[in-house]
């Protein structure tokens, strides 16, 4: 027996593989699970209403092999997308401190490299309507190197409070369910 919602599911599916193709993205990911337990922090201030496992921006890094699209979440079937913005952040572009988790070992690995970037190295993140933003990765700072590794998603990392609310930062770090240690590297926006 054919199911009644196969029909709409599909259509759905390929409107979302349209819109993510015409934003340079995948489909890919496109889906959402709340239940599953994914980092998340309070937002401090409002941003458009986003719709969770959505495409949200296209980030680019050439020096490390990275071109992935971003999805809203970081629940386990959001992260199926390979990288995804963490609820509560700004958006690339507004102050503070945008942090994007990806994944190393599965789902494309766009983080495989993340560890080989190196200071003033250049990423561009795309929005979907057109406009895009420009981070440097910064030198490291705090008595760490830039990347660096952490045990845990500390305020210090994915936090919107000090010198992290001030700023225009974009925060890249792997997936802490594949490592038990993780690699975080900090940018700033330039332009």
């Amino acid at each position: 027996m054919r199911s009644p919602l196969r029909a709409p599911v599909a259509v759905l599916l390929s409107a979302v593989a349209v819109f993510a193709g015409a934003c340079g993205g995948s489909s890919k990911g496109q889906v959402s699970d709340r239940s599953q337990g994914s980092p998340t922090m309070a937002s401090s201030s409002p941003s458009p209403s986003l719709t969770p496992g959505g495409l949200v921006f296209r980030l680019v890094a050439l020096p490390i092999n990275l071109n992935v699209g971003v999805v809203e979440g970081t629940s386990e079937a959001a992260m199926q997308a390979g990288a995804g913005h963490l609820p509560g952040s700004p958006l690339p572009g507004q102050a503070g401190n945008v942090v994007v988790i990806g994944h190393v070992r599965f789902f494309g690995r766009p983080f495989q490299r993340l560890g080989d970037a190196k200071p003033g190295e250049v990423m561009t993140v795309r929005l979907l309507h057109g406009s895009s933003f420009r981070y440097r990765v910064v030198p490291g700072f705090q008595g760490h190197g830039n990347p660096w590794t952490e045990t845990t998603l500390a305020p210090a990392v994915v936090g919107q409070s000090g010198s992290l609310a001030h700023g225009r930062w974009l925060t890249l770090v792997t997936d802490p369910h594949e490592r038990s240690r993780l690699t975080v590297l900090r940018l700033t926006l330039i332009g």
